[in-house]
């Protein structure tokens, strides 16, 4: 779920380009957001506070299920930790640049840059290695 917020989350304007919006009816409702408003605020339309709110509100509740994350990696196979971790990493990183501007969600697709995905690895690389030296 987390990862699946966070992906809807900074596709926004991405999907909304193909006609799609996944954001769930009933918290656009919730937040006094219309479907067709927020389909012109992707298109350079006004952005309203209810849709920065909203946008707010859903990374609060990915936030949530972030920790719940964190807190299940250990209970993994030692040897898929590490990966898991990077995915973790990468996502909770995507989260928190959307957290920093949510608005920017209206204008572009938000992504973590390639070099920071890259050191993130890296690190998830030198966990696993560690890990296997340890075991052997």
């Amino acid at each position: 779920f987390a990862f699946q917020r966070t992906n809807i989350l900074g596709g926004i304007k991405e999907e909304a380009e193909r006609g799609r919006v996944y954001l769930p009816m009933a918290e656009l409702k919730h937040e006094g957001v219309e479907l067709d408003d927020l389909l012109l605020a992707t298109r350079g339309v006004v952005i309203t506070q209810e849709m920065v709110e909203l946008v707010k509100r859903e990374v609060k509740r990915a936030g949530v299920f972030y920790r719940d994350v964190n807190e299940l990696i250990p209970l993994l196979d030692a040897d898929s930790q590490p990966a898991m971790r990077v995915l973790v990493s990468i996502y909770e990183g995507l989260l928190d640049r959307i957290a920093a501007k949510p608005a920017a969600v209206f204008h572009k697709r938000v992504s973590v840059p390639t070099v920071t995905k890259l050191a993130i690895l890296g690190r998830g690389m030198f966990e696993a290695w560690r890990l296997g030296r340890r075991q052997a």
